[in-house]
């Protein structure tokens, strides 16, 4: 009741939609940025990225509201045929978690991330996870925690809607699997041609503006109002087990697709691959008791409407 689980079909049905964010959401994706002008960086670029032959990062912010963690990067500007973008993210635990970007240059985190997001253009950015962190691979193997590792490998987050069964006329049915890996590139301006209620990020055309929402569930926060995520600890079984997290440390990375090397960070690296840890860039928000949320029609209403408006008058025989 206390905050809204983008992840539950149940939660998201009716022709009136309730959503997280009072009158609004904390952040609409349309790559203008004005929703973020009251907020200060979690870093920022030390030093002019003027002049620069190669996009350099600028800057990394983080927002929330009651249904999703939102982020946001900016760059002097993205070819997303030339670059991708990484952005490393720990949900909880200092220690736990794979310190380690992928790719081939060494890039080491100061604490170890559960997530990755790697954003490379339109249609194939996706969010990731470290596999010691992912519940479905230990579905069957618990506990359900982060584990500290400099492995570099992330991977597909998926669930399985539907179990494999085999009917009563022996008919083997087999499991169905979903991947919520993927980042829907699209806009929430509800006044934009465009809209797409379902987008996960958006970026400027020029590149240099990038926004992203994530579900709070898909980064296996049980409760954001009261910072719990999934942590196990030593159990192997009963309830899923919790803990408080401090809040999120984000960490970003541009590479080159062809080739693979590292063209800049947030923080900055020194030269053995090691990002700097005196620099913070933890997200701490607030709990609450009471959501704030708010109400809209959704398109399916107008379109029932027009459908049932248009329906003859029926007249008793």
């Amino acid at each position: 009741p206390r905050w809204h689980n983008a992840l539950d079909p149940e939660q998201n049905y009716g022709l009136l939609a309730a959503r997280a964010g009072d009158p609004g959401p904390a952040v609409v994706l349309d790559g203008k940025g004005d929703d973020w002008r009251d907020r200060t960086p979690l870093l920022r670029r030390a030093g002019d990225a003027a002049g620069q032959d190669e996009p350099v990062l600028q800057a990394l912010w983080a927002a929330h509201d009651e249904g999703s963690f939102y982020f946001r990067v900016d760059t002097s500007g993205l070819d997303w045929s030339r670059s991708e973008l990484l952005v490393g993210i720990d949900t909880y635990g200092a220690d736990a978690g794979d310190h380690r970007f992928p790719g081939k240059e060494k890039l080491i985190a100061p604490t170890g991330m559960e997530f990755m997001v790697r954003l490379d253009g339109p249609d194939s950015s996706r969010v990731l996870v470290d596999p010691p962190y992912d519940l479905f691979t230990h579905r069957y193997n618990r506990p359900y925690r982060s584990v500290p590792n400099e492995d570099g490998l992330y991977r597909e987050i998926v669930v399985e809607p539907n179990r494999a069964r085999v009917g009563r006329d022996g008919t083997l049915y087999p499991a169905i699997d979903y991947s919520r890996s993927p980042l829907r590139f699209g806009t929430t301006d509800p006044e934009s041609p465009a809209y797409d209620d379902l987008a996960d990020w958006c970026a400027s055309k020029d590149g240099r503006l990038v926004e992203v929402r994530l579900p709070w569930g898909l980064l296996n926060v049980t409760d954001p109002s009261s910072h719990q995520v999934v942590d196990d600890g030593e159990a192997v079984s009963g309830p899923v087990g919790t803990t408080t997290t401090d809040g999120f440390r984000l960490y970003a990375a541009l590479v080159d697709r062809e080739t693979g090397r590292i063209e800049d960070t947030l923080p900055a690296r020194d030269g053995a691959g090691w990002m700097d840890p005196s620099v913070p860039a933890l997200y701490a928000w607030p709990g609450w008791e009471e959501p704030r949320y708010h109400t809209r029609l959704k398109r399916s209403y107008f379109i029932l409407r027009d459908r049932l408006a248009a329906l003859p008058d029926w007249i008793a025989p």
